[in-house]
């Protein structure tokens, strides 16, 4: 699966992750299975949802919930499914 991010224009939008870095997802069209060629592949990493100023400043802190820098560039291969974080 390859690691899309947000372009700088997405992110001036506020395609952002709760510590600035850029927001993305890892996306694999199927090249693989004849009876579906075209069939796509997404996955979002999420830290979930914050209830309190305090608690997204404490997510905005760990890479693995608040933040994209942490995240492989290449996950997997065509047609498997992985999971990310």
């Amino acid at each position: 699966m390859k690691l899309h991010l947000m372009s700088e224009e997405q992110q001036a939008t506020g395609a952002r992750c709760l510590d600035g870095s850029s927001g993305g997802f890892y996306l694999d069209v199927n090249r693989t299975t004849a009876a579906d060629p075209g069939a796509w592949h997404m996955q979002f990493a999420g830290g979930g949802w914050c209830y309190s100023d305090g608690e997204c400043e404490e997510r905005a802190r760990t890479m693995d919930t608040g933040g994209s820098g942490g995240w492989p560039a290449p996950v997997g291969g065509p047609g498997r499914a992985t999971t990310v974080m």
